[in-house]
């Protein structure tokens, strides 16, 4: 089958990620890390593309890019070709590095804007790797709270910090909670649902005086409506959710069986025209 082709985004913004191929740890060498910053900064640039976040991972790598889709796609190839080539030869192997064509999604405003790069900036931490972004030295988090960097300008720094209101309200706009999705690999988006769903619990836990998930939970209302919230917020699976809650599988196709039903017969909410973007 033909590949689809990619969207392209209305504000020129895209939040991108490429993996090593069968998850292998493509970036583990430092010297690989700084070869890829090197290939970014020549052939991102050279292309009138401007990085405005990045993050250098074990397996993989997440940009967010302001630039021409066509553009884009031809610098990342060559960067794509180019560490190949280097990785090959160092580590004595053949064939192809990342995995697949690289992963990409359209960024639609100022307010997606930052909330990606919010999302790459927080990947090491996430992954817990480290505890706070600024101790994560391959990603652009660094540069923002003044430090050098050989891939990002100054005008995007500045273009950035304008949009969030500031400095401060940048770094505090870091700190906050939020668990809105991009592209990620399997695992972190798995784990990242795990952890929303961890935090709907304690904060359903809390609101009724429940201290430990299961017997405790005696009132039947009271578990349909913590099922409900997590079907409605954390994206994990009918199976993952009766796992946690240490409850049949049946009993969550059923409650979402039957949410489903009842959002059909509401009527869409319409804002100017457009389905509302929950």
């Amino acid at each position: 089958m033909p590949r689809k082709p990619r969207e392209k985004s209305p504000t020129d913004h895209y939040h991108v990620m490429m993996r090593g191929i069968n998850k292998e740890r493509i970036f583990d060498n430092p010297k690989h890390k700084n070869f890829l910053l090197d290939l970014l900064e020549t052939h991102i640039k050279e292309n009138n593309i401007e990085i405005l976040a990045y993050c250098i991972m074990n397996n993989h790598l997440h940009l967010v890019l302001q630039g021409d889709l066509t553009d884009i796609s031809a610098a990342l190839k060559k960067v794509n070709i180019r560490f190949a080539m280097r990785l090959n030869k160092d580590q004595d192997r053949v064939g192809h590095v990342f995995q697949d064509r690289y992963k990409s999604e359209v960024i639609y405003n100022d307010q997606h804007l930052l909330q990606a790069i919010k999302y790459v900036h927080n990947n090491p931490v996430k992954a817990k790797m480290t505890n706070k972004p600024e101790d994560y030295k391959l990603s652009s988090y660094r540069f923002y709270l003044g430090k050098s960097d050989k891939v990002l300008s100054k005008g995007s720094r500045e273009m950035i910090l304008e949009i969030a209101g500031g400095y401060n309200r940048f770094v505090d706009f870091h700190k906050a909670n939020d668990y809105k999705e991009f592209i990620d690999t399997k695992e972190e988006l798995e784990n990242n649902r795990l952890e929303h769903a961890q935090v709907v619990i304690a904060g359903f836990f809390k609101e009724h005086g429940i201290e430990e998930v299961g017997n405790s939970i005696k009132d039947s209302d009271l578990m349909e409506d913590l099922i409900e919230e997590l079907l409605e917020k954390s994206r994990l699976s009918h199976r993952r959710i009766a796992d946690m809650l240490q409850v049949n599988s049946n009993i969550v196709h059923g409650i979402s069986g039957r949410m489903n039903t009842e959002k059909q017969k509401e009527p869409s909410p319409m804002l100017g025209g457009r389905r509302r973007d929950d």
